[in-house]
């Protein structure tokens, strides 16, 4: 094996996402607290996995739950592209998941703002998206200017990898 290990090649612990047992770590982030008290809009951490098969249900537009396209973006950010679809869609409900506190925030701030309750935002880990979403719950994902991380130093901050996708596949609907 050589000196740069691929997070793909490493065994499973409590410290990597990808481990069954993984724990959230509590933050001393600025943003902690806020993301944690923002109440409906926003999911953060741990909590991100108690809602596996039932995501719908957490839209503050009440529209109906079973038969509405679930939008999933990685990396959505401050929010921008996921607002502006849903926006444009209402039938449709969108989530948007990124790892950093302030973006979070600012993403739900702004879906308040701009009447978008369609939308929910997770401050969770990419890895863990298959831990998230139960089988055939995502209609569409989208992942669209991932961090490529070319570096050799680097490839261990890389999510998109085989191991990461076989994960996820079960829990995007096919077609």
């Amino acid at each position: 094996m050589g000196l740069f290990m691929n997070s793909s090649t490493l065994p499973p612990t409590s410290h990597d996402p990808a481990s069954q047992d993984y724990q959230y770590p509590v933050s001393n982030h600025p943003y902690y607290e806020q993301v944690h008290a923002f109440g409906s809009g926003i999911v953060a951490d741990q909590a991100t996995e108690g809602h596996r098969n039932r995501w719908r249900e957490l839209f503050t537009d009440r529209l109906s739950f079973d038969n509405r396209a679930l939008h999933v973006e990685i990396g959505c950010n401050g929010g921008h592209f996921l607002i502006a679809r849903a926006k444009s869609h209402p039938e449709c409900a969108y989530i948007g998941l990124d790892w950093k506190y302030k973006q979070v925030y600012r993403a739900g701030v702004k879906a308040r703002k701009n009447g978008a309750p369609n939308t929910l935002f997770l401050r969770a880990r990419a890895e863990r998206l298959g831990v998230m979403f139960g089988p055939g719950e995502i209609d569409f994902l989208y992942c669209l200017f991932p961090d490529p991380w070319p570096k050799n130093s680097d490839v261990e901050h890389r999510f998109i990898t085989p191991r990461w996708l076989n994960s996820i596949a079960p829990s995007v609907r096919p077609g």
